[in-house]
């Protein structure tokens, strides 16, 4: 099974789904400087450092968007949930939880070789040219088809 590490311990094909997916919602929300870590110690926005923590025993799209909410309302701490909170959440909700297929495929850059796990809405537009993680040339591209290949975690 690949694996890589987060924080130390190996993350599973899982994990690192629910990660490519945060982050790709992430870019989505606006929120590109922010990081994203599997945890034991269960789900967790941490705003002074921009890290997001998703719980190792329960992945779900509904903890992902929970957590982003908490990024996105400022004047809130991470442990309460008031009507800021709500609204927020409650959009994100909306937007992302009304069957939305997302694609989850390998992705190459032309120029430099880094591979990376590509994760888009099936509805996605220009993926002709995307920025490599490792040179940030716009040279990568996916390894599939756009639309087919892929997997809904």
């Amino acid at each position: 099974m690949d694996e890589t590490e987060t924080e130390g311990r190996k993350t599973s094909e899982l994990g690192k789904k629910m990660i490519a997916i945060t982050q790709a919602i992430l870019r989505e929300q606006k929120l590109d400087d922010w990081a994203v870590a599997i945890s034991t110690a269960g789900g967790y926005c941490w705003r002074t450092r921009k890290l997001i923590h998703l719980p190792v025993s329960a992945m779900s799209l509904g903890i992902i968007l929970h957590e982003i909410a908490h990024a996105q309302t400022e004047d809130c701490r991470g442990d309460q949930h008031h009507g800021l909170w709500a609204d927020r959440f409650t959009r994100l909700v909306d937007q992302y939880c009304v069957l939305r297929h997302w694609i989850v495929s390998p992705a190459k850059c032309r120029i430099c070789g880094h591979s990376w796990t590509l994760v888009y809405p099936e509805d996605a537009k220009n993926l002709d040219s995307l920025p490599c993680p490792n040179c940030e040339n716009p040279t990568g591209e996916a390894e599939t088809d756009q639309g087919t290949g892929g997997e809904q975690p």
